[in-house]
């Protein structure tokens, strides 16, 4: 290829947010703004499972495996001799759905799942508690059961709160005592974790810090991080989330860390942590942080995982003024006979780890 064409190329598709490449007609690679995912002269034929002229000559987007990931690609012809290449995964996916309004289209059929899940999970509850004692396959039958509800329960509440993460209310922001919340999170997620043999524990090395926040968004980001920790981790690991002031701005920044070993780290080798489940719990994390000016951050090495997020904190002028928007104790949990979301994802933890 001609360095003019190429220069022109990289300087059209190289700012491109999704991984792009430019192929030519025997499909190797001349140009990618992504080498990582596909470096220059490297062929993209043995991604696919169609042969070479469905992948060229076929608009339709095409599935493809590229290091152990699945991808969405569509194959474009830029000209007679090149092609493009879109690489979409599933951030890609979730970025679309947001923008296109797909969670509130969906909500109503999810909203219905829920309710029906509800529904199950009482009248398994009560089957419980009439079946006899010396009926150990029905009782065990039951308690299959109830474990397939609390999986569609989990994921449909999961997606219900992602939903909600669009639907910003200002008046319900309040000025929360994130050290206190976060606390009494903890706190309750241990007591659902009494029959599991799994923890996490919390140190607080800043205890005024507050933040502008709903406090259910709140708490669906924190019981996702640590249902997350804990799923993530091997079973004598205690996962730990800690609470400290960061100082990058005048105001400063509360800054959440949640630490664990990781499961998925075997013989020297990190795994791909987001691709291991597909769901809404990291997707709530990142969206909240965003929401409320923040930033969020997956890391794993050597073992070790950590989610970090930074959230911009309520300057001290603004407190003085407006004490009386000051969000009353922490986190407060009414019982409806029904679990809530948090109950729900520790349930997950017990009937993985424990009994």
């Amino acid at each position: 290829m001609e360095r003019s064409r190429k220069t022109e190329l990289k300087r059209y598709f190289g700012e491109m947010s999704e991984p792009v490449a430019i192929v030519d007609k025997d499909l190797k690679c001349v140009y990618s703004n992504c080498p990582k995912l596909l470096p220059e002269d490297a062929s993209i034929e043995g991604f696919f499972s169609c042969d070479k002229s469905e992948l060229l000559y076929n608009p339709k987007a095409k599935p493809a495996v590229i290091n152990g990931c699945c991808y969405s690609v569509k194959v474009i012809p830029i000209d007679e001799a090149l092609y493009v290449c879109e690489f979409f995964d599933l951030s890609s996916i979730f970025e679309l759905a947001e923008n296109t309004d797909f969670h509130g289209r969906v909500f109503p059929m999810v909203d219905s799942i829920e309710r029906s899940a509800s529904t199950l999970w009482k009248g398994l509850s009560n089957l419980e508690e009439m079946l006899p004692g010396d009926s150990p396959d029905a009782l065990k039958i039951a308690l299959d059961m109830k474990k397939r509800v609390v999986e569609l329960s989990s994921c449909s509440k999961n997606m219900i709160e992602y939903m909600n993460m669009f639907r910003f209310i200002p008046q319900a922001v309040s000025i929360i005592d994130l050290a206190s919340f976060a606390k009494d999170i903890v706190n309750r997620c241990n007591t659902e974790l009494s029959n599991s043999g799994r923890c996490v524990d919390f140190i607080c090395e800043e205890p005024e810090l507050y933040i502008n926040a709903q406090q259910r968004h709140v708490m669906s980001a924190l019981v996702n991080a640590i249902q997350n920790a804990l799923m993530f981790s091997t079973r004598d690991c205690v996962p730990c989330l800690t609470l400290s002031r960061g100082n990058k701005s005048k105001s400063g920044e509360a800054i959440i860390v949640l630490m664990n070993n990781s499961s998925l780290y075997v013989e020297g080798e990190s795994r791909n942590f987001v691709g291991q489940r597909m769901g809404y719990g990291i997707p709530i994390i990142k969206r909240f942080a965003e929401l409320y000016g923040g930033t969020f951050e997956l890391r794993e090495e050597n073992g070790i995982f950590t989610t970090l997020i930074e959230l911009p904190l309520v300057p001290e002028a603004v407190l003085r003024n407006r004490v009386h928007q000051l969000s009353s104790g922490g986190y407060v949990h009414f019982d409806t006979g029904i679990p809530d979301i948090l109950e729900l994802k520790m349930l997950e933890i017990t009937y993985r780890f424990g009994a």
